[in-house]
């Protein structure tokens, strides 16, 4: 299934040497300071993203949640 996704996402982004997605996640405010200053991020696992900002941002728990020294990005 993921092959075919693939497939279909090639497809559909022929031309586009760049696409924007999206993830929603809980961070702390060091690992961000840390990815702001970085030139490259490398990740070695699969993680979920969207191209659409809402649905990846949907994902996400309340402000009023969130632990002291973590954001959400």
């Amino acid at each position: 299934q993921l092959k075919n996704e693939h497939s279909t996402f090639k497809t559909q982004h022929a031309g586009n040497s760049q696409v924007q997605v999206y993830r929603g996640q809980i961070m702390s405010e060091d690992e961000v300071q840390i990815l702001k200053s970085a030139y490259m991020v490398r990740l070695t696992s699969f993680l979920s993203t969207s191209l659409d900002r809402r649905l990846a941002l949907s994902f996400l728990p309340p402000a009023s949640s969130m632990t002291e020294g973590c954001v959400r990005v």
